[in-house]
């Protein structure tokens, strides 16, 4: 059963509402210290991302991998996703950083 709140995020975006998704994120992410916040926080990234707020989204898809290293699959994408949204901003050292430390640790 999906999340309720990851639920009316997708309704906000939906609906051209990103300030009260990212609002709605940031609340859930704040809240939840499992899977379903971790979940939060990549809606969030990939949200930003959507936005053009790159640089903010390389940031959260980094506070992911580094909050919720156990929940493995998500940690892992966040550091995949870091540094290929780095890499697309010029950042190609910080981006080769990230993949060093993805195949490091996962």
């Amino acid at each position: 059963m999906a999340e309720p709140g990851l639920l009316t995020v997708r309704y906000y975006v939906a609906a051209g509402a990103t300030a009260k998704a990212l609002e709605t994120l940031d609340a859930l992410a704040a809240s939840r210290a499992d899977r379903i916040g971790a979940e939060a926080r990549m809606a969030k990234a990939r949200l930003l991302e959507s936005t053009g707020r790159t640089g903010d989204a390389v940031e959260e898809f980094l506070d992911l991998a580094y909050l919720y290293p156990d929940i493995e699959d998500l940690a892992a994408e966040a550091l995949a996703q870091a540094a290929r949204v780095a890499r697309a901003r010029g950042e190609r050292d910080r981006a080769r950083q990230f993949e060093d430390r993805l195949r490091k640790e996962y």
